[in-house]
């Protein structure tokens, strides 16, 4: 597929954010510090669009955190390049910007990576995760930890052990540090409640080792003690007796 390298001035109003990407949340305040000193010093990266499907507006690839900042420099236009790209290479161009960025949540980037798995796999893009991994430059070891991750989330909503909210802020990593706990769904549905509604009281590190403790204590026992440690006030320490 061929694609524009230069740089066109287009004009906001004709721009819109593509459905799928990837961030969700946006701080208004940070927005408009990155929009005054653009307005300063101008814009260096250029955001990247596509025609949208009328042909007569734009389709935001990458860039919408600047795309949204430029709005608060008055000025009517953007610097832009177009690409001509179908929705699966646009997808990849913008998780391949977003995955580094501090302002992206682990949630949105763990659903855009699975949205552009199960997207390449239905489009046979991505034969592997190795494959996709090389595409996007993201580990396949990661890659393959947020697809496990899903299945298991999937498993703990059907058996109803987490409500919707807790499940929905459930990130691959929180299920990776818990699963110590697999063959007790029940004792690991406690722990990832605490930790998920409570990140500050029981950290990711400090999770991994309470997991790892209560699974080697007996079967009959481990949701006791996992009910009762997300019953308490966690302290820094993670030495419980059995």
């Amino acid at each position: 597929m061929s694609d524009k390298t230069e740089v066109t001035e287009i004009p906001l109003n004709k721009i819109k954010a593509a459905p799928w990407q990837p961030r969700e949340l946006f701080d208004k305040d940070k927005i408009k510090s990155l929009g005054e000193s653009l307005k300063e010093k101008g814009i260096i990266q250029p955001i990247v669009v596509r025609k949208d499907k009328t042909g007569e507006g734009y389709e935001l690839i990458a860039g919408e955190r600047r795309f949204r900042a430029w709005s608060y420099t008055g000025k009517a236009t953007i610097p832009a390049v177009i690409k001509d790209v179908d929705d699966f290479t646009a997808k990849e161009i913008s998780i391949i910007e977003n995955w580094h960025r501090e302002d992206l949540t682990e949630n949105e980037k763990d659903k855009f990576i699975l949205e552009l798995w199960r997207d390449g796999q239905h489009t046979k893009y991505n034969a592997s995760v190795t494959e996709m991994g090389r595409t996007v430059g993201i580990s396949p070891q990661i890659i393959s930890e947020i697809i496990k991750s899903d299945q298991e989330r999937n498993s703990l909503k059907n058996e109803k052990r987490l409500t919707p909210d807790i499940l929905e802020q459930t990130t691959y990593t929180d299920l990776a540090i818990t699963r110590a706990l697999d063959k007790n769904p029940e004792a690991r549905a406690e722990l990832l409640n605490m930790r998920v509604s409570s990140p500050d009281l029981l950290k990711k590190t400090e999770a991994r080792i309470v997991s790892i403790s209560v699974s080697e204590a007996p079967l009959e026992k481990q949701v006791r003690i996992a009910k009762l440690i997300s019953s308490v006030q966690l302290k820094r320490s993670c030495t419980y007796s059995i």
